[in-house]
């Protein structure tokens, strides 16, 4: 009984874990629609986005002392990095499912008591406001982000300025990022 009690502290431990990891996507997801705007917003209407930094530089330093071709590479590295963490988490939630339905198994095969609280019940019981939410989530999404990048490749592709190569590399990685998610998620399985 002993080893029971600490296998099933150890799947709560895990449940716990996952509903970390999902409140951290559920973050990143807000991160990356934000980005998503600002990059969409950086490639249709830079000037405006010039205008807005130098203003808030001028108001809250005296001038304009960084140039907006950096801060946009910092904004290309930043949606780099989160895409990466959001396809990471992303994928850490969809096996943890799969190893909490293994514990559930586990923990259920005494016969005395039944738990398909996660694992299982995840799989099978799927709502149809969650299924959509899973596509958005595991594809829709996704494809945004490729969308935003390749668009943001064409339109710094057409621009010529210092820091050109080093954008066009920052906003490749997210298009290789977005494909190997894709390709995990769909041939993963």
């Amino acid at each position: 009984m002993q080893s029971e009690e600490l296998y099933y502290d150890h799947y709560k431990d895990s449940f716990e874990q996952q509903k970390n990891y999902l409140e951290t996507r559920d973050k990143l997801t807000l991160y990356l629609i934000v980005l998503v705007a600002l990059i969409l917003l950086l490639s249709n209407n830079r000037s405006m986005l010039v205008d807005v930094s130098d203003a808030w530089q001028k108001m809250n330093i005296g001038k304009p002392v960084v140039d907006f071709n950096i801060i946009s590479t910092s904004l290309y590295f930043v949606f780099m990095w989160f895409s990466l963490r959001y396809y990471q988490v992303n994928l850490t939630i969809e096996r943890g499912y799969s190893y909490l339905e293994r514990c559930e198994q586990k923990l259920s095969t005494n016969g005395i008591f039944s738990i398909d609280r996660e694992g299982g019940n995840y799989g099978k019981n799927y709502p149809w406001l969650k299924w959509l939410a899973h596509r958005i989530y595991v594809f829709v999404f996704p494809l945004l982000v490729i969308f935003t990048a390749v668009a943001s490749i064409c339109h710094e592709c057409c621009n010529e300025h210092s820091y050109r190569s080093l954008n066009i590399v920052f906003l490749l990685l997210v298009v290789l990022l977005s494909i190997l998610y894709l390709v995990d998620r769909i041939l993963g399985k």
